[in-house]
């Protein structure tokens, strides 16, 4: 997947290449990323209910992971 992004990049395809992802995963999928699992989402309710919880405390675990 990473490839693909790349690809799409480099052609200043890069929506484009978003909404493919979302069109063959639907909208709400789980992707690896250099080894890194993560839930990616376009579904509105369940935006919705990220937003309106106390998330935080999974922020500084994206930080450490980062660094």
């Amino acid at each position: 997947m990473l490839a693909k992004a790349l690809k799409y990049a480099r052609s200043m395809q890069i929506l484009q290449f978003f909404l493919d992802v979302v069109e063959d995963n639907g909208t709400t999928f789980e992707q690896k990323l250099l080894g890194a699992r993560g839930i990616d989402t376009v579904d509105p309710a369940n935006v919705e209910a990220i937003l309106s919880t106390n998330f935080e405390g999974s922020a500084p675990l994206r930080i450490d992971e980062a660094e």
